[in-house]
């Protein structure tokens, strides 16, 4: 699983400007904001199918099963109840499987991070500042599916039965600066 296709990453900080310049109130609430994120775009992997039973008499557990002449992988339908076309594979008994490696792939990767921040200067001390920020992991909760069971024999051949990542997580933060 080291053939990644397409792979981007995008990280971005922006510290808003500075809006009002008198007032104390005006200027302790508008002023000192930022705002960041990270962007993470990422196409599926190739993986193989493999049957889970020792068709082959080889005792090997990476046997991989026969490929049906003529088939498609792929379904009119994709969703994570069929991923792909399980009809397209039968189990090989007593012969090397036909598949190929790596027929598959994986489903995309789109995580989208956000920050949103603001510090404030002490009164005692220029130096010193406390921080507020808010995040967002997964901040769209778009979920982020897993490889598809590619064990052919399995009651969940062709589907997906879970997430690589979490959903979308919050966290509030305070930090102190000096």
């Amino acid at each position: 699983m080291t053939d990644q296709r397409h792979n981007l990453t995008l990280g971005y900080v922006w510290q808003l400007p500075k809006f009002a310049k008198n007032g104390t109130a005006v200027k302790l609430l508008a002023n000192g904001w930022a705002l960041n994120g990270l962007v993470q775009l990422a196409s599926g992997n190739p993986y193989d199918v493999l049957q889970s039973t020792d068709g082959q008499n080889t005792d090997n557990q990476w046997q991989r099963p026969n490929r049906v002449p003529g088939s498609k992988l792929s379904v009119e339908n994709r969703s994570i109840d069929q991923w792909f076309n399980t009809a397209a594979f039968t189990e090989s008994t007593l012969t090397f499987g036909t598949s190929k490696r790596n027929p598959l792939v994986s489903p995309t990767t789109k995580v989208v991070n956000l920050a949103m921040m603001k510090n404030f200067a002490m009164p005692f001390n220029e130096i010193h500042q406390l921080q507020i920020r808010f995040e967002a992991f997964n901040a769209f909760n778009t979920p982020q599916w897993s490889t598809p069971d590619a064990n052919l024999g399995d009651s969940t051949f062709g589907q997906i039965t879970s997430t690589k990542s979490n959903n979308r997580e919050l966290q509030l933060a305070v930090k102190y600066f000096f």
